[in-house]
């Protein structure tokens, strides 16, 4: 495995296993809804031998690549002060196939997933957290048609800053792995800076 993947599965744990280490004047927020919105970037690991023998507009001699901009909206539910229920909506990116110089947009990728987030708080200023859950993929034509969809594991680890007077916002640094069923895509990395709301 990759130092960098080792890194950041370490990331993903340290919330799980260390709850007790957390600020314990930490209480459950007095507003548990917030509400996030995310933007950055997605990297799509392509399949690229299925695409070739499933798109008319690729060929052995194709050249893939795709919109790497990736996008997340998403609420949640704290319910204590360490672990909140999330759900959300994800665009997160296109496939485009360059073939003697023209280039095809095979297809957009979507995701609506739910998932579990641990905190692990340092104080009321910064904090680490790592989610796990499901989400649910639709890979579609430009026109809005679905090819294939289905439903994988998603997880991630990030840190949350507030940056900002009070507790009504604060920001997120976030890396999110999405699984594929390896027929198109076999997994999608996204790094996103998150505007996080409480109300």
């Amino acid at each position: 495995m990759p130092k960098l993947h080792r890194f950041i599965y370490l990331l993903v744990l340290i919330p799980l296993i260390q709850p007790a280490f957390a600020d314990s004047s930490t209480e459950t927020p007095a507003t548990p809804w917030y509400f996030g919105l995310g933007i950055g970037t997605s990297l799509l690991g392509i399949n690229k031998s299925n695409l070739v023998n499933s798109f008319n507009a690729a060929t052995s001699a194709s050249r893939f690549s795709h919109d790497d901009f990736a996008f997340d909206i998403y609420a949640g539910y704290f319910l204590d002060r360490l672990l909140a229920l999330e759900f959300g909506y994800a665009e997160l990116g296109n496939v485009i196939a360059s073939t003697s110089g023209s280039s095809t947009k095979l297809f957009n990728t979507y995701s609506f997933y739910i998932d579990t987030m641990m905190l692990h708080r340092y104080n009321k200023n910064a904090a680490i957290y790592a989610k796990i859950g499901a989400h649910f993929w639709d890979i579609g034509t430009t026109s809005g048609s679905t090819i294939t969809n289905g439903a994988n594991l998603m997880l991630g680890a990030g840190i949350e800053l507030n940056i900002y007077s009070g507790t009504a916002r604060s920001i997120r640094v976030e890396w999110t792995r999405y699984q594929f069923d390896k027929v198109y895509l076999n997994s999608s990395d996204t790094l996103t800076l998150n505007l996080l709301f409480r109300y």
